[in-house]
């Protein structure tokens, strides 16, 4: 006979992220741990809730290394339920909500994800899904959280440390997306480099969480966050008033943000809430520009962190700027790596074991802790970008004398616009569908509030269609809305080298004849 699942007095594994999650909520006991506007759990709520979330999904024939996809947004429910899918052996994924349904569809059967887990406001969009998605089993996310779950509590939080957790997608610019594989002990990795990334966070802290569940920075948060045993408060969507509001009510200690979010912070009045709590302003995703600190550093408060991370490198290979780096006069800010983490700089098209002189600019190669294992069912990419324990991350830069690291860009055509990250050929082949256009380039410029914006350059065959109608085109074509254009250059002809292909810096050039 069946009976309610009640918390579990079996010893945890310390060599599983389940395990850290059950040891944080006994840490946090009647405290709050997890929280939104619909609801709160404590820690000691939290773990009987995660046991009958485990439960239910182990009546509904999950297992050890089941594939569950979610589409959600951020909130304490949808992470707890995220934390006991972990639990009980399986793997997380979060879809990407500003995908197509074509491109969702694909990523679900890819995955050959068993469950999908929806909030309501998705409810039509997953029966769209529910068609098209292969094997995958539709459930909405208040039904796997009822508390009326019974049955037999299933083994938790054991496995092995090189058993995979969760499945973290890149931007879906290339098509499908990339895979990123995370295992139990990259995750653990990345709990103990959170430590330190984030200035010695501890149980007294409390976070603000309103980055989207899809992006490889809510893993990098919420992880290290759930580890140490902080307060976490989720917002569904960044607003920056809310925000604002959230830091000044939830008494915040951390706030993380990408630039392009601070800025809109910035000019939503901060000097208008009480921020006294908030110790730390932090920004990832994007590269941050000294009046980015400097603002943030008058305005919000003294300390100010801006970090390079990686989806793929997670916290433990994290590269850290201080406030003081960029308020000191002259120099360009250099990141110092956090402890265990190996920087190289080597020749984009050579071996890894070739570093360049310091000053010398070329590919940044990575090595830390917290690097995932590999690209979910890519094994080129696989063994293209992960080497001899280094990742090879398709970022460019240059070591300054003393071992600090500046980054300059990418080596690829990457356009990075609000911390999305947007791959130049996608728009660029959606462009060369319309039957009027010859040839077609994409280039990210500048951008005062995203970082970087998506321009084209178009050859046409007739001068009759414009620039709004090309925009319009690549909309039909059923690109996401982060792949919209704004600007469409037409030209008569396309910059090319010696080689006869495409070049792009001088298509920068170009951008500022044009402004």
């Amino acid at each position: 006979m069946s009976t309610p699942a009640t918390p579990s007095s079996r010893p945890s594994s310390a060599q599983t992220l389940g395990a850290a999650f059950a040891a944080a909520c006994t840490l946090r006991n009647d405290r709050i741990f997890l929280a939104d506007a619909d609801g709160r759990f404590s820690g000691t709520a939290a773990a009987l809730k995660s046991e009958q979330v485990a439960a239910g999904l182990h009546a509904r024939g999950l297992s050890a290394g089941g594939r569950v996809a979610f589409l959600a947004r951020p909130g304490a429910l949808h992470t707890l339920v995220w934390f006991s899918v972990v639990r009980l052996g399986g793997i997380a994924t979060n879809l990407h909500l500003l995908e197509t349904p074509e491109r969702l569809a694909e990523t679900i059967a890819w995955l050959e994800a068993d469950l999908v887990i929806y909030d309501a406001e998705f409810s039509d969009l997953a029966a769209r899904l529910a068609e098209r998605a292969g094997k995958a089993r539709f459930v909405p996310l208040a039904d796997i959280a009822r508390s009326d779950a019974v049955g037999a509590l299933p083994i938790l939080d054991a496995g092995a440390a090189d058993d995979p957790v969760a499945i973290v997608l890149s931007s879906g610019s290339t098509g499908r997306p990339k895979g990123v594989v995370h295992t139990h002990a990259s995750a653990l990795a990345s709990i103990q480099a959170g430590i330190d990334l984030y200035k010695d966070i501890d149980p007294n802290d409390s976070v603000l969480v309103c980055i989207g569940t899809s992006f490889g920075g809510w893993c990098n948060v919420v992880i290290p966050f759930v580890g140490a045993g902080t307060r976490l408060v989720f917002q569904r969507r960044f607003e920056p008033q809310a925000f604002l509001s959230g830091l000044a009510d939830e008494r915040i200690t951390i706030a993380p943000l990408v630039p392009t979010m601070w800025r809109m912070v910035l000019a939503a009045q901060p000097e208008n809430y009480d921020l006294s709590s908030v110790r730390l302003a932090f920004m990832s995703g994007e590269m941050a520009s000294r009046a980015d600190v400097e603002n943030i550093h008058n305005r919000i408060c003294r300390q100010v962190r801006a970090a390079y991370l990686s989806t793929e490198g997670a916290c433990g290979c994290g590269v850290v700027l201080d406030e003081d780096q960029f308020l000191a006069d002259g120099g360009t800010p250099a990141g110092r790596a956090l402890e265990n983490v190996g920087i190289r700089i080597v020749a984009p098209d050579g071996g890894i074991d070739a570093s360049l002189p310091a000053g010398q600019t070329g590919e940044i190669v990575l090595r830390g802790t917290s690097l995932a294992s590999d690209y979910w069912k890519d094994p080129e990419r696989t063994t293209e970008r992960f080497q001899d324990g280094w990742w090879r991350s398709g970022d460019t830069g240059y070591l300054t004398e003393d071992g600090r690291l500046v980054v300059s860009g990418r080596t690829d055509h990457v356009i990075n616009s609000g911390g999305v990250k947007i791959q130049a050929e996608d728009i660029e082949a959606a462009l060369m569908q319309h039957p009027k256009i010859r040839q077609a380039a994409v280039i990210g410029v500048p951008d005062p509030k995203w970082g970087e914006r998506a321009e084209a350059f178009v050859v046409v065959a007739d001068r009759s269609i414009d620039t709004a109608a090309i925009s319009s085109w690549c909309q039909q074509m059923q690109l996401a809305p982060m792949k919209f254009l704004k600007t469409v250059h037409v030209v008569e002809q396309l910059p090319t080298g010696p080689t006869g292909k495409l070049c792009r810096p001088a298509l920068l050039s170009r951008h500022k004849e044009f402004s």
